[in-house]
């Protein structure tokens, strides 16, 4: 309470002196202390592992989707972090000790698969609310898709580029680490998406003893 005490004095005063509105700024400011704490949990985690490069091309990727596609989120930002670095430490960890080099169509085909899947499914779900960031706005959520879809292709475009000039099996890996990154962001859009974050955050409650 204190720490949020202190981030609402903050945001109080970032509000007089930018004219900004007050709930805004205090969720913006609990935003970047949940990123500062996530990337810390995240490289604790996957360095212990050896595998923290391949866990942040996951992560990154997932976190520049997950701007304007949302998505679903534990009942705190500190489960919402433990679960953030859990699964892409895992994605990581996979990547790092299971890919096989695969050929430019095959990994073409591959991210074609994902292309379709991920469109469809940013055509049925995004966006999808947060907490504390609900969307009303028609007009608002028709902008979030249109810039989803249009960070898919960039994203999709740059990452085929990259891994057919890729000239070692580190940097492949790297690519394929960032792909899981945007299918685990695919997920949390569905709503088994949301039931698995669901379950994930109701046993870190259950070690908490009803955080």
């Amino acid at each position: 309470m204190e720490k949020k005490g202190i981030l609402s004095k903050l945001a109080r005063f970032l509000a007089h002196e930018t004219g900004k509105d007050q709930e805004v700024l205090l969720y913006a400011l609990l935003l970047v202390k949940t990123s500062i704490l996530s990337y810390t949990l995240l490289f604790l985690f996957s360095w212990v592992l050896g595998v923290w490069q391949w866990a942040f091309a996951a992560a990154l990727t997932a976190a520049i989707f997950r701007v304007f596609s949302g998505g679903a989120h534990a009942s705190h930002p500190i489960r919402c972090s433990i679960i953030g670095a859990t699964v892409f430490t895992t994605v990581g960890a996979l990547v790092a000790t299971f890919y096989i080099p695969v050929g430019n169509y095959q990994f073409g085909m591959i991210l074609l698969v994902v292309f379709v899947i991920s469109s469809v499914i940013f055509y049925i779900y995004v966006p999808a609310d947060t907490p504390g960031k609900p969307i009303t706005s028609q007009v608002q959520r028709t902008y979030l898709r249109i810039i989803s879809y249009s960070l898919l292709v960039v994203w999709s475009a740059a990452v085929y580029f990259l891994f057919i000039s890729a000239r070692d099996v580190f940097a492949e890996s790297l690519i394929i680490a960032s792909l899981g990154g945007l299918c685990w962001q695919v997920f949390t859009l569905t709503p088994p998406g949301y039931l698995v974050f669901d379950r994930f955050d109701t046993f870190l409650k259950l070690l908490w003893k009803g955080g």
